[in-house]
This record gives structure tokens, C-alpha cells and sequence, in this order.
């Protein structure tokens, strides 16, 4: 069973999932007055240390190597890799997109080859 794992100030709570579905539920909002929410993307900046944006990436980074039992990551670490995040996407995207045209352009000419 995985447990969650609550961090205060000073003190380290555990809870299970159930156990944490059955205080939360009676706090979530009515699902009716969320009709009108927008959602809007913010842009990550690992760059800028006014965001939070690396802290949150090193917190919740930190809980999942807890939870699994791995090394905790450094802040420098984990804001190192995540700027390397997007070229990764970017680099995977083009070559699937290629490897894609490369095929649909086989079946174009009538190649019953593989």
C-alpha cells in the first residue's frame, strides 16, 4: 500500500489514500459551480526564482523519491534537468513526426515493403 506523505513545518504526517479521499471529499466544491472555471497554462520558467516554479518541481520530485524508496535530488539537480525537459519533448516530437512522413510517403508510391 502506498502512503502519502504530508510535510508540515516541523512534523511529517502519513496517511493512506483512502484515508485522504475521506477528509477530502467533503471539502471539495460543488461540481456545478465550476461550469464557468478557465484554465490557463502558465509557462515554466526554471530560470526565474521569483515563481516557485522549481520549488514545487523539487518538492513534489522529492515526495515521489520517498515514496519509492529512491535518493532525493538536490535543488540544483532537479533544475538543471527541467531545463533540459523541452528540448527532450521537442527532439522526441520531431523524430516521431519524420519517421511518420517516412512511412506515409511509402505508401504514397505503393511500397508493400517494410
Amino acid at each position: 500500500m502506498r502512503h502519502i506523505f504530508i510535510i508540515f513545518a516541523h512534523s511529517v504526517t502519513v496517511v493512506t489514500g483512502s484515508e485522504l479521499a475521506t477528509e477530502a471529499l467533503p471539502n471539495l466544491p460543488d461540481p456545478s459551480t465550476l461550469a464557468d472555471l478557465e484554465l490557463h497554462a502558465a509557462e515554466l520558467e526554471v530560470d526565474d526564482d521569483t515563481n516557485c516554479h522549481v520549488d514545487f518541481i523539487v518538492a513534489a520530485a522529492n515526495l515521489r523519491a520517498t515514496n519509492y524508496g529512491i535518493d532525493l535530488a538536490d535543488r540544483h539537480k532537479i533544475k538543471q534537468l527541467a531545463g533540459r525537459i523541452t528540448p527532450a519533448v521537442v527532439t522526441s516530437a520531431a523524430i516521431a513526426a519524420g519517421l511518420a512522413s517516412l512511412e506515409l510517403i511509402k505508401v504514397c508510391h505503393g511500397s508493400s515493403k517494410n
